[in-house]
């Protein structure tokens, strides 16, 4: 009895260890955005965008979509790749399809999607369910800071998340916008020491 309280004491002291350095390494990484690439077929939708950096190191992200005549179904297809040793992004998470008019409707499933909803800040106007009506829809202040449960245990390494949105037209799949975000998650103690080489090569350009 008594080696095997010692064995349950030992097994709570190393699951908080491993929490507490777990938590050390979060606070210790920070992450940026490298690029954000969006394709789009106008005949379908017009998107226009503002993507804004803060001196906090978070990135806000205003947008709107206008919609030229009816769809009767919408689809998202996303997936998450890492960049490889051989410098070749491979899956982490699959490409998967999501029916968008049931997101809409019930704001449940897709990961990725809740994720954006959830850090809207600002006003916003979406259709509620299909088919989507001709008109323009908005989202403002959607706040990207990192604190995210799909990447708390990213260390340093760089993410593709890709997006597809799409319709389907007599059975054939239609993909209308299409986007990129490359984003990087640097160790703090690289990030700072960044940060001042480039601080130090602004004072010597005044110079």
């Amino acid at each position: 009895m008594e080696v095997k309280l010692r064995m349950n004491h030992l097994g709570l002291i190393l699951f908080t260890l491993f929490m507490i350095e777990l938590s050390f390494q979060l606070e210790k990484s920070v992450y940026r955005w490298n690029n954000f690439e969006l394709s789009q077929n106008k005949s379908f939708v017009d998107v226009n965008y503002f993507l804004n950096a803060t001196k906090s190191g978070s990135y806000v992200l205003n947008f709107n979509a206008t919609t030229f005549f009816p769809l009767q179904n919408a689809f998202i297809q996303n997936s998450i790749q890492f960049l490889n040793a051989n410098g070749q992004y491979e899956q982490f998470m699959g490409k998967g399809l999501t029916d968008l008019c049931k997101f809409l409707s019930f704001r449940k499933g897709n990961k990725i999607m809740r994720i954006i909803f959830d850090k809207i800040k600002g006003e916003q106007n979406f259709p509620s369910s299909c088919p989507i009506k001709p008109d323009t829809y908005y989202a403002n202040n959607i706040v990207f800071d990192g604190n995210s449960s799909l990447f708390q245990y990213v260390g340093d390494a760089k993410v593709m998340a890709l997006l597809d949105f799409g319709t389907k037209i007599k059975g054939k799949m239609i993909y209308f916008v299409n986007i990129k975000v490359f984003v990087e998650f640097i160790e703090r103690v690289k990030w700072e020491r960044e940060q001042l080489k480039n601080k130090t090569k602004a004072e010597k350009k005044k110079h």
